[in-house]
């Protein structure tokens, strides 16, 4: 069941951007300590096999998607990192948080964390 809505305006795959967590992508960023609020301001959402295979270019199933805001890659689509639901598991260990291959990778942050970071305050 999918619940809570985030708006993202660095779509990650060719689908409509109001995007959906389901209840357990929810959970597990509650889990990791972030806040409702946290949560919807980093555009995170839950994608199906379809849209995770359109933006890692190979299938992993269903996963939880992390945008990466104002970050393209070299062919100039929209940088995103999935949390497959079922890891694949490589070299023995399963395979957490993937990424299209030959891409670049940057930090991911919360956009609204850039200017306390700047100011130096936490």
């Amino acid at each position: 069941m999918l619940t809570g809505q985030t708006t993202n305006v660095n779509d990650c795959g060719t689908t409509p951007n109001r995007r959906l967590l389901t209840q357990s992508h929810r959970a597990d960023l509650k889990k990791s300590g972030l806040s409702n609020d946290t949560i919807l301001q980093s555009g995170c959402y839950s994608a199906s096999e379809d849209e995770t295979r359109d933006i890692l270019g190979f299938y992993v199933g269903p996963g939880l998607v992390f945008p990466y805001p104002g970050v393209l890659t070299s062919d100039g689509r929209p940088f995103c990192s999935v949390k497959p639901d079922q890891p694949p598991i490589i070299n023995g260990k399963p395979a957490e948080y993937l990424v299209r291959k030959r891409k670049r990778h940057s930090a991911w942050g919360i956009t609204t964390t850039r200017p306390r970071l700047r100011k130096g305050s936490s």
